[in-house]
């Protein structure tokens, strides 16, 4: 049977085994690693990558190289996520895959390999990118298999975020936290068994509204909704869009900052700290959040790194809050007592 297809459905194609193995999946992780081997499975492209796209803050510039320099491709998973024939920091300059971007279609480049940049829209708006390299030209027919694979791949994965996302703010539930957090820790995990260089690990912070019972107390749960509601849209305009934002539950939320250091991470938190106390919310007026965060790291567990980011919360909570504190600086200056938080267990199991 060739790779390009079969028209004999009585003994099956790639095809229909690909629809079926991209909608059994129940995890975005999974969804992602089944559309990559998929890809290589029903076409007949030599290298395959799906990136993620992201749009950096000067998005809007008219100049056409600035426009190159704000785009940023991210892998989906590491190391399985792209090809290493496609570097991620080269192709974001490529002017096909900025076009490819621009105007919504699939482009061409030509070189020793007939290389295509495939944009695929996402839920929650995210753009993705397929970059997929053949020694021949595409033909019409493996063209419409790319459009039937994205087709299942985007309805996938909108059946997967709308049980991701909280109902009331939009953000990320504490599932797509789990899902997200250990995926983290197990690429980090075979990257150093491999010996690969491999990016930093984002910082886990816990944001938490303070007083809020007193607000539901006082003006009751449909302005207390309100204001969640309000601070979820704070942290996505004060945020980046490759920080990762949860509803954890009640009136905590959870951020994964990129950051590269500690101290960017810091900065990052009390700008958003700041940005809330600032801001005049409708009939209740001022309120403030105290934040606690902790560096994620390779031989941490997941229930652990909340212990630790909990300690820095509560530490924030007893000494005045509305601040943020690092888990490491009150380690380091022997302000926290060596003990592990109980927290909820069953969010890892």
């Amino acid at each position: 049977m060739s790779k390009r297809g079969c028209t004999d459905h009585a003994h099956g194609c790639n095809m229909c085994h690909s629809i079926v193995a991209l909608t059994a999946q129940a995890s975005l992780h999974h969804l992602q690693d089944a559309l990559l081997q998929q890809l290589k499975a029903t076409t007949s492209a030599v290298h395959v990558s799906t990136f993620q796209v992201q749009q950096e803050q000067n998005k809007q510039e008219q100049n056409a190289s600035a426009r190159k320099q704000s785009l940023r491709l991210l892998p989906h998973h590491q190391p399985s996520g792209y090809d290493p024939h496609h570097d991620p920091h080269q192709l974001a300059h490529e002017t096909p895959l900025q076009r490819a971007i621009q105007q919504h279609t699939i482009e061409h480049q030509h070189d020793h390999l007939h290389r295509y940049f495939m944009p695929v829209t996402r839920k929650q708006d995210r753009l993705d990118l397929w970059v997929l390299d053949y020694r021949d030209a595409l033909t019409p027919e493996e063209q419409t298999r790319l459009n039937l694979l994205a087709e299942v791949y985007t309805h996938c994965d909108a059946h997967i975020s709308m049980h991701r996302h909280d109902s009331l703010t939009g953000l990320q539930n504490r599932k797509a936290l789990t899902e997200k957090i250990t995926m983290l820790l197990k690429s980090r995990a075979q990257n150093r068994r491999r010996k690969r260089d491999q990016d930093h690990l984002p910082f886990l912070a816990i944001i938490d509204i303070d007083f809020f019972k007193r607000i539901n107390d006082t003006f009751g749960h449909l302005y207390g909704d309100e204001v969640l509601l309000l601070l979820a849209g704070l942290m996505k305009q004060s945020f980046r869009d490759n920080d990762n934002l949860y509803r954890y539950g009640g009136e905590e939320f959870v951020a994964l900052v990129d950051a590269a250091t500690e101290e960017t991470a810091m900065l990052a938190l009390d700008r958003f700290r700041q940005c809330v106390d600032q801001y005049e919310f409708p009939q209740v007026g001022h309120i403030s959040v105290s934040i606690g965060f902790v560096a994620l790291q390779n031989d941490s567990l997941p229930t652990t790194l909340f212990d630790r980011a909990d300690q820095a919360l509560y530490y924030a909570k007893e000494h005045g809050r509305n601040q943020t504190c690092s888990y490491q600086r009150l380690k380091q200056a022997g302000l926290l007592a060596d003990k592990e938080l109980n927290v909820d267990s069953e969010l890892f199991e």
